[in-house]
């Protein structure tokens, strides 16, 4: 019998070239500087010597690791991919709620998906996730997690590093906005269970040249770079990665700026009297039972966001990228407006 899929979808494919997209937690700006020559001799495929400069410069960003510490992937969605290739297993245990497209990815490549509600604050029941080990091989972690854009609390994490027989994946996406303190990163150098993912499309400003890497014990390397695609990343994804790794000034003062404009979002939302949740990323969470109302809204002026669940029911809030300071003024004044 063939198979029916569901193919993952955004919340702009309606979008026109005029849309303000905030649904997609993007930087607001491509701020690395890209030198004109990424875009000559793409007849040729990728530089290795590219490849090898980019994992040096992480090692040296992530101290304590080595280059063989470190797999390039075409984005993070293709390090999703890659690891659950490799890892294999039958099935896996995910959050909720969580970035839905690893259970997408999962069930894509045939493994069952278990979920295990998170609490109150958001944090997962090491409980309930203790209970499946031995039916799952794979646990992911999102840190911070989105939608709920909240760190993971640690103790709980050091329990399940510790306890959870199978693989972990760490997902730090959004490690940027919350600070690379909080990162899991050197468990790697000791642990062959976990996996950390990291991507260039969020704090980095990369999102169009699909880049991303896993951070992983010296053991996996071979083979994970064995069952990955040859010439993934792109020529274009290397040198802008590169580049932008070669300005970090720039990242912390971008970083620093999108803090400061989600700051005064969330200070104007909830003087409007919006129940709006903080996160330590770079989106904010707008509570609503009319979600999608106000999603519609938004978007008849064309503005894109991304009604999520987070409540325990179906579109209970919005979740909205931090843009430039042009682009939330817009947002704040059409929700204004919808308040009235």
């Amino acid at each position: 019998m063939q198979r029916v899929l569901q193919r993952y979808r955004t919340d702009r494919d309606n979008a026109t070239k005029d849309s303000m997209l905030l649904d997609a937690n993007e930087h607001p700006t491509q701020w690395a500087s890209l030198h004109v020559s990424a875009l000559l001799n793409l007849n040729r495929y990728p530089d290795s010597k590219l490849n090898s400069i980019l994992v040096d410069l992480i090692a040296k960003n992530n101290k304590g690791l080595s280059s063989e510490n470190i797999v390039l992937t075409a984005g993070s969605i293709a390090g999703i991919d890659l690891l659950i290739d490799y890892v294999n297993p039958e099935t896996v245990i995910l959050n909720k709620p969580t970035y839905d497209l690893y259970s997408q990815r999962s069930v894509a490549k045939n493994k069952k998906v278990l979920t295990v509600q998170l609490d109150a604050d958001y944090q997962p029941d090491v409980q309930e996730i203790l209970k499946l080990n031995n039916e799952a091989s794979l646990l992911v972690l999102i840190h911070p997690n989105n939608p709920t854009g909240n760190l993971m609390d640690y103790s709980k994490l050091q329990q399940l590093i510790a306890e959870f027989k199978g693989k972990i994946i760490i997902d730090e996406a959004y490690i940027e906005y919350s600070g690379l303190n909080y990162s899991y990163y050197k468990q790697v150098i000791k642990n062959q269970n976990i996996f950390v993912l990291r991507t260039f499309s969020k704090a980095w400003g990369l999102a169009g040249a699909r880049i991303g890497y896993v951070l992983c014990e010296s053991s996996h390397k071979d083979s994970l770079e064995a069952l990955k695609q040859p010439y993934s990343v792109s020529s274009i994804g290397l040198e802008a990665a590169v580049s932008a790794m070669t300005q970090m000034d720039k990242l912390e003062s971008e970083v620093k700026s999108v803090l400061k404009q989600k700051s005064l979002v969330f200070e104007r939302l909830s003087t409007m009297g919006y129940s709006v949740e903080n996160t330590q990323t770079n989106f904010l969470i707008i509570k609503s039972r009319k979600s999608d109302h106000m999603a519609r809204i938004l978007s008849e002026n064309s503005i894109v966001v991304r009604p999520r669940s987070i409540l325990g029911t179906f579109n209970d809030c919005i979740r909205v990228t931090v843009g430039s300071s042009e682009e939330n003024e817009l947002l704040l004044r059409v929700l204004s407006d919808l308040k009235e």
